[in-house]
């Protein structure tokens, strides 16, 4: 076929491993995060589905994620409380934006006008069907 059709772009087939589902139901039928995920695996996850682009470094701690120069992600899969909330407001430039996704909070006060909170994994329901075969965005 490639002679008769003068192709010169190659071919092949690719085979993927795909990474298991990053949510998955309890025994109650709550999605939850998949228990084979580590925390940095989630955060590099939320980052992607986020469209921010993952930090490895992480310096400082907060800056999981950036999306522009001034846009931050932080991803916490844990309880976001003021002591962190306080912490970061200090070191958070004037012309810095952060999105702060985490799996619980418990704050007695404004975070400001730079700082997003998020519940994950609900905040990650508005953008994907995870029960969906294809995986398909909603967008």
């Amino acid at each position: 076929m490639t002679n008769q059709t003068d192709w010169k772009y190659g071919g092949g087939f690719g085979f993927y491993k795909l990474a298991p589902s990053l949510l998955e139901k309890d025994e109650y039928g709550f999605l939850r995060f998949n228990p084979s995920y580590t925390d940095e695996m989630i955060a590099q996850a939320v980052c992607k589905l986020k469209g921010y682009d993952w930090n490895n470094d992480s310096q400082p701690f907060w800056k999981t994620g950036q999306s522009t120069e001034r846009d931050y992600i932080f991803v916490y899969p844990s309880l976001f409380n003021d002591q962190i909330a306080d912490l970061i407001k200090r070191e958070l430039g004037e012309d810095e934006s952060l999105l702060v996704c985490c799996k619980a909070y418990s704050l007695s006060s404004p975070l400001g006008d730079q700082m997003t909170i998020e519940k994950i994994p609900n905040s990650l329901f508005d953008l994907y069907e995870f029960n969906n075969e294809c995986g398909e965005s909603k967008n």
